[in-house]
Protein backbone atom coordinates (compact mmCIF):
# COMPACT_ATOMS: atom_id res chain seq x y z
CA UNK A 1 0.00 0.00 0.00
CA UNK A 2 1.39 3.34 -1.14
CA UNK A 3 2.67 5.43 2.10
CA UNK A 4 3.58 8.99 2.26
CA UNK A 5 6.63 9.09 4.63
CA UNK A 6 8.30 12.56 6.68
CA UNK A 7 11.95 12.63 6.24
CA UNK A 8 13.05 10.60 8.53
CA UNK A 9 10.71 7.74 6.97
CA UNK A 10 12.82 8.62 4.29
CA UNK A 11 16.15 8.66 5.97
CA UNK A 12 15.50 5.11 7.18
CA UNK A 13 14.92 3.58 3.83
CA UNK A 14 17.46 5.05 2.41
CA UNK A 15 19.76 3.84 5.37
CA UNK A 16 17.96 0.12 4.78
CA UNK A 17 18.56 0.32 1.42
CA UNK A 18 22.38 0.90 1.66
CA UNK A 19 22.62 -2.01 4.15
CA UNK A 20 21.01 -4.33 1.66
CA UNK A 21 22.09 -3.11 -1.97
CA UNK A 22 24.24 -5.42 -3.87
CA UNK A 23 26.22 -5.22 -7.20
CA UNK A 24 25.93 -7.27 -9.81
CA UNK A 25 27.97 -6.63 -12.79
CA UNK A 26 30.82 -4.53 -14.20
CA UNK A 27 31.48 -2.63 -16.92
CA UNK A 28 34.49 -0.54 -15.80
CA UNK A 29 36.27 -1.82 -19.12
CA UNK A 30 33.73 0.02 -21.80
CA UNK A 31 34.65 3.30 -23.31
CA UNK A 32 32.46 6.27 -24.52
CA UNK A 33 35.01 7.79 -26.98
CA UNK A 34 33.24 9.15 -29.94
CA UNK A 35 29.84 9.57 -27.96
CA UNK A 36 27.96 12.51 -26.94
CA UNK A 37 25.92 12.22 -23.06
CA UNK A 38 24.19 15.35 -21.87
CA UNK A 39 23.57 15.49 -17.93
CA UNK A 40 20.89 17.93 -16.55
CA UNK A 41 21.55 19.17 -13.28
CA UNK A 42 25.68 18.67 -13.57
CA UNK A 43 26.60 21.24 -11.31
CA UNK A 44 26.55 19.07 -8.34
CA UNK A 45 25.88 15.69 -6.51
CA UNK A 46 24.88 12.71 -8.12
CA UNK A 47 24.69 15.05 -11.78
CA UNK A 48 28.08 16.09 -11.38
CA UNK A 49 29.94 12.53 -10.08
CA UNK A 50 28.04 11.12 -13.30
CA UNK A 51 29.55 13.87 -15.71
CA UNK A 52 32.72 13.18 -14.34
CA UNK A 53 31.95 9.06 -14.80
CA UNK A 54 31.16 9.64 -18.33
CA UNK A 55 33.94 12.42 -19.34
CA UNK A 56 36.50 9.74 -18.00
CA UNK A 57 34.94 7.46 -20.25
CA UNK A 58 35.96 9.56 -23.37
CA UNK A 59 32.80 11.38 -23.61
CA UNK A 60 31.92 14.45 -24.70
CA UNK A 61 29.65 15.75 -21.85
CA UNK A 62 26.67 18.19 -22.31
CA UNK A 63 26.40 19.77 -18.76
CA UNK A 64 22.80 20.90 -18.55
CA UNK A 65 22.69 23.28 -15.49
CA UNK A 66 20.99 26.88 -14.57
CA UNK A 67 23.95 27.93 -12.50
CA UNK A 68 26.77 28.23 -15.23
CA UNK A 69 29.44 27.39 -13.24
CA UNK A 70 32.86 27.48 -15.01
CA UNK A 71 35.17 26.36 -12.32
CA UNK A 72 32.95 23.33 -12.26
CA UNK A 73 32.86 22.61 -15.94
CA UNK A 74 36.80 22.75 -15.71
CA UNK A 75 36.86 20.12 -12.89
CA UNK A 76 34.65 17.75 -14.79
CA UNK A 77 36.90 18.71 -17.66
CA UNK A 78 40.32 17.83 -15.74
CA UNK A 79 38.68 14.05 -16.08
CA UNK A 80 38.35 14.12 -19.97
CA UNK A 81 40.43 13.83 -23.19
CA UNK A 82 40.48 17.11 -23.73
CA UNK A 83 38.70 20.58 -21.75
CA UNK A 84 36.88 20.44 -25.31
CA UNK A 85 35.14 17.18 -24.29
CA UNK A 86 33.10 19.54 -21.28
CA UNK A 87 30.22 22.07 -22.37
CA UNK A 88 28.12 23.73 -20.12
CA UNK A 89 24.40 24.67 -21.81
CA UNK A 90 22.36 26.75 -19.81
CA UNK A 91 18.42 25.46 -18.48
CA UNK A 92 16.42 26.24 -16.21
CA UNK A 93 13.76 23.62 -15.75
CA UNK A 94 11.00 25.89 -13.86
CA UNK A 95 10.59 27.79 -17.22
CA UNK A 96 9.23 26.09 -20.15
CA UNK A 97 10.48 29.02 -22.46
CA UNK A 98 14.06 28.15 -20.93
CA UNK A 99 13.31 24.31 -21.88
CA UNK A 100 12.37 24.97 -25.37
CA UNK A 101 15.03 27.77 -26.03
CA UNK A 102 17.48 24.81 -24.60
CA UNK A 103 16.53 22.10 -26.99
CA UNK A 104 16.03 24.63 -30.59
CA UNK A 105 20.00 25.59 -28.90
CA UNK A 106 20.84 21.11 -29.05
CA UNK A 107 19.17 21.35 -32.41
CA UNK A 108 20.89 24.84 -33.94
CA UNK A 109 24.67 23.32 -33.16
CA UNK A 110 23.62 19.92 -34.44
CA UNK A 111 23.85 18.17 -31.23
CA UNK A 112 23.12 13.99 -31.37
CA UNK A 113 22.88 12.30 -28.13
CA UNK A 114 23.69 9.09 -27.25
CA UNK A 115 22.79 9.01 -23.37
CA UNK A 116 20.59 11.47 -21.71
CA UNK A 117 20.59 11.53 -18.23
CA UNK A 118 17.64 13.10 -16.52
CA UNK A 119 18.77 13.88 -12.82
CA UNK A 120 18.17 17.19 -12.26
CA UNK A 121 15.14 17.67 -9.74
CA UNK A 122 14.02 19.95 -6.93
CA UNK A 123 12.69 19.55 -3.43
CA UNK A 124 10.96 22.63 -1.68
CA UNK A 125 10.35 23.08 1.64
CA UNK A 126 7.20 24.67 1.03
CA UNK A 127 4.99 25.03 -2.15
CA UNK A 128 6.48 27.28 -4.56
CA UNK A 129 4.72 28.58 -7.90
CA UNK A 130 6.66 28.86 -11.26
CA UNK A 131 6.51 31.84 -13.63
CA UNK A 132 4.35 29.29 -15.60
CA UNK A 133 2.19 29.28 -13.02
CA UNK A 134 2.77 25.89 -12.12
CA UNK A 135 3.69 24.16 -8.88
CA UNK A 136 7.39 24.22 -8.69
CA UNK A 137 7.92 20.73 -7.97
CA UNK A 138 5.77 19.04 -10.46
CA UNK A 139 7.32 21.11 -13.25
CA UNK A 140 11.05 20.87 -12.41
CA UNK A 141 10.40 17.08 -11.53
CA UNK A 142 8.12 16.72 -14.35
CA UNK A 143 6.39 18.67 -16.80
CA UNK A 144 9.74 20.20 -18.03
CA UNK A 145 11.47 16.80 -18.40
CA UNK A 146 8.45 15.61 -20.85
CA UNK A 147 8.63 18.72 -22.70
CA UNK A 148 12.35 18.74 -23.38
CA UNK A 149 12.34 14.35 -24.03
CA UNK A 150 9.51 15.49 -26.41
CA UNK A 151 11.01 17.80 -28.14
CA UNK A 152 14.61 15.80 -28.57
CA UNK A 153 12.40 13.31 -30.15
CA UNK A 154 10.74 15.37 -32.62
CA UNK A 155 14.05 17.29 -33.53
CA UNK A 156 15.78 14.18 -34.08
CA UNK A 157 18.22 14.90 -31.31
CA UNK A 158 19.06 11.55 -30.73
CA UNK A 159 21.55 9.41 -32.84
CA UNK A 160 20.44 6.85 -35.10
CA UNK A 161 20.75 3.15 -33.69
CA UNK A 162 24.49 2.03 -33.96
CA UNK A 163 25.20 -1.86 -34.33
CA UNK A 164 21.69 -2.34 -33.57
CA UNK A 165 22.13 -0.54 -30.25
CA UNK A 166 19.87 2.29 -29.61
CA UNK A 167 20.42 5.97 -27.92
CA UNK A 168 19.43 5.80 -24.65
CA UNK A 169 17.65 7.84 -21.92
CA UNK A 170 18.49 7.19 -18.08
CA UNK A 171 15.84 8.31 -15.83
CA UNK A 172 17.11 9.27 -11.67
CA UNK A 173 14.15 7.76 -10.15
CA UNK A 174 12.90 7.42 -6.67
CA UNK A 175 11.56 4.26 -4.23
CA UNK A 176 9.58 7.43 -2.76
CA UNK A 177 7.11 6.81 -6.29
CA UNK A 178 5.72 4.09 -4.55
CA UNK A 179 4.60 6.50 -1.75
CA UNK A 180 1.80 8.01 -3.64
CA UNK A 181 -1.21 7.80 -2.55
CA UNK A 182 -3.29 9.02 -5.54
CA UNK A 183 -2.70 11.75 -8.38
CA UNK A 184 -5.79 13.60 -9.94
CA UNK A 185 -4.84 13.92 -13.13
CA UNK A 186 -7.20 17.33 -13.82
CA UNK A 187 -5.27 19.23 -11.57
CA UNK A 188 -1.59 18.38 -11.97
CA UNK A 189 0.79 21.32 -12.40
CA UNK A 190 -1.32 23.37 -10.51
CA UNK A 191 0.05 25.71 -7.93
CA UNK A 192 -0.46 24.17 -4.36
CA UNK A 193 -0.47 25.45 -0.10
CA UNK A 194 1.53 22.85 1.94
CA UNK A 195 4.64 23.31 3.98
CA UNK A 196 7.26 21.41 5.33
CA UNK A 197 4.86 18.24 6.32
CA UNK A 198 3.99 18.20 2.63
CA UNK A 199 6.98 18.46 1.03
CA UNK A 200 7.96 14.81 0.43
CA UNK A 201 4.42 13.63 -0.23
CA UNK A 202 4.82 15.86 -2.79
CA UNK A 203 8.02 15.30 -3.83
CA UNK A 204 6.66 11.19 -4.25
CA UNK A 205 3.56 12.56 -6.47
CA UNK A 206 6.53 13.83 -9.29
CA UNK A 207 8.42 11.08 -9.35
CA UNK A 208 5.10 8.44 -9.49
CA UNK A 209 4.13 10.63 -12.68
CA UNK A 210 7.92 10.70 -14.04
CA UNK A 211 7.76 6.45 -13.50
CA UNK A 212 4.58 6.81 -14.93
CA UNK A 213 5.95 9.05 -18.13
CA UNK A 214 8.89 6.28 -18.23
CA UNK A 215 6.59 3.56 -19.02
CA UNK A 216 4.90 5.34 -21.59
CA UNK A 217 8.15 6.17 -23.38
CA UNK A 218 9.23 2.22 -22.97
CA UNK A 219 6.03 1.14 -24.87
CA UNK A 220 6.37 3.90 -27.67
CA UNK A 221 10.08 2.36 -27.92
CA UNK A 222 9.35 -0.90 -28.23
CA UNK A 223 7.30 -0.02 -31.11
CA UNK A 224 9.51 2.79 -32.66
CA UNK A 225 13.33 1.80 -31.57
CA UNK A 226 14.22 4.82 -32.06
CA UNK A 227 15.92 4.86 -27.88
CA UNK A 228 15.70 2.85 -24.96
CA UNK A 229 14.58 4.20 -21.67
CA UNK A 230 15.88 3.01 -18.05
CA UNK A 231 15.21 4.12 -14.57
CA UNK A 232 17.28 3.56 -11.71
CA UNK A 233 16.97 4.87 -8.28
CA UNK A 234 20.43 5.06 -7.16
CA UNK A 235 19.75 5.18 -3.26
CA UNK A 236 20.21 7.08 -0.21
CA UNK A 237 22.68 10.04 -1.16
CA UNK A 238 24.84 12.29 1.48
CA UNK A 239 22.94 14.85 -0.38
CA UNK A 240 21.37 18.55 0.67
CA UNK A 241 18.20 16.91 2.15
CA UNK A 242 18.88 17.61 5.59
CA UNK A 243 18.44 20.99 4.58
CA UNK A 244 14.49 20.38 4.16
CA UNK A 245 14.42 19.14 7.92
CA UNK A 246 13.28 21.02 10.50
CA UNK A 247 16.29 22.50 12.40
CA UNK A 248 16.10 20.90 15.60
CA UNK A 249 17.22 17.35 13.46
CA UNK A 250 19.66 18.57 10.95
CA UNK A 251 22.91 17.43 13.18
CA UNK A 252 21.59 13.79 13.81
CA UNK A 253 20.35 13.60 10.36
CA UNK A 254 23.97 14.89 8.85
CA UNK A 255 25.81 12.39 10.84
CA UNK A 256 23.13 9.54 9.96
CA UNK A 257 23.93 10.67 5.77
CA UNK A 258 27.69 11.12 6.49
CA UNK A 259 27.64 7.50 7.96
CA UNK A 260 25.74 5.12 6.17
CA UNK A 261 24.51 7.35 2.70
CA UNK A 262 26.65 7.19 -0.82
CA UNK A 263 28.80 9.50 -1.86
CA UNK A 264 28.03 10.96 -5.26
CA UNK A 265 29.97 8.96 -6.69
CA UNK A 266 29.63 6.03 -5.40
CA UNK A 267 25.74 6.28 -6.26
CA UNK A 268 26.73 7.14 -9.68
CA UNK A 269 28.25 3.88 -10.43
CA UNK A 270 24.98 2.02 -11.74
CA UNK A 271 24.01 4.90 -13.32
CA UNK A 272 27.10 4.74 -15.30
CA UNK A 273 26.21 0.60 -15.53
CA UNK A 274 23.10 1.88 -17.63
CA UNK A 275 24.91 4.47 -20.01
CA UNK A 276 27.25 1.84 -21.04
CA UNK A 277 26.07 -1.39 -20.75
CA UNK A 278 25.32 -3.58 -24.09
CA UNK A 279 22.11 -5.44 -23.78
CA UNK A 280 20.49 -1.77 -23.29
CA UNK A 281 18.26 -2.15 -26.06
CA UNK A 282 16.21 -5.72 -24.21
CA UNK A 283 16.83 -3.55 -21.35
CA UNK A 284 14.10 -0.86 -22.21
CA UNK A 285 11.68 -0.68 -19.55
CA UNK A 286 13.75 -1.76 -16.98
CA UNK A 287 13.80 -0.04 -13.45
CA UNK A 288 15.82 -0.49 -11.19
CA UNK A 289 16.90 0.24 -7.41
CA UNK A 290 20.19 0.43 -7.05
CA UNK A 291 21.71 -2.52 -9.11
CA UNK A 292 18.70 -4.98 -8.66
CA UNK A 293 16.00 -4.79 -11.46
CA UNK A 294 12.50 -4.61 -9.94
CA UNK A 295 8.85 -3.22 -11.32
CA UNK A 296 7.98 0.02 -10.85
CA UNK A 297 4.51 0.87 -8.84
CA UNK A 298 2.35 -1.24 -10.85
CA UNK A 299 -0.18 1.72 -11.04
CA UNK A 300 2.90 4.30 -12.77
CA UNK A 301 2.93 1.13 -15.21
CA UNK A 302 -0.92 1.08 -15.75
CA UNK A 303 -1.49 2.59 -19.80
CA UNK A 304 -5.25 3.59 -17.93
CA UNK A 305 -3.04 5.95 -16.51
CA UNK A 306 -0.18 6.99 -17.99
CA UNK A 307 -1.68 7.80 -21.62
CA UNK A 308 -4.09 10.12 -19.75
CA UNK A 309 -1.41 11.76 -17.86
CA UNK A 310 0.74 12.08 -20.93
CA UNK A 311 -2.11 13.78 -22.76
CA UNK A 312 -2.45 16.13 -20.01
CA UNK A 313 0.72 16.91 -19.84
CA UNK A 314 1.35 18.07 -23.38
CA UNK A 315 -1.68 19.93 -23.44
CA UNK A 316 -0.39 21.93 -20.88
CA UNK A 317 2.69 22.22 -22.24
CA UNK A 318 1.19 23.27 -25.75
CA UNK A 319 -1.36 25.85 -23.66
CA UNK A 320 1.84 27.37 -21.91
CA UNK A 321 3.47 27.88 -25.28
CA UNK A 322 0.70 29.89 -26.22
CA UNK A 323 0.96 32.32 -23.50
CA UNK A 324 4.64 32.57 -24.74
Amino acid sequence: MAKNRGILGATMTGVLGQVNKKKLDSTEEISLHGRTCLVTGAGSGLGKATAIALAARGAHVVMGVRRMDEECRKEIASHAESDEMVVMEFVDLASLESVNEFAVSINQKGIVFDVVVLNAAVVTKSASTTADNLDEMTQVNFISNVAFVEALLKNGSFREPVDNMPPRIVIISSEAHRWTESIDIDSIGTPKNFGLKGSLPNYSDTKFMMAAYFSNLANRFKTSGEAAVTAICPGAINSNLARQAPGWIQPLLKVVFKLFFATPKKAAEPVINLCVRADIKEKNGSYFHLWKEKPVDPRAGDPGFYEPLFKKTTEIIEEKAKLR
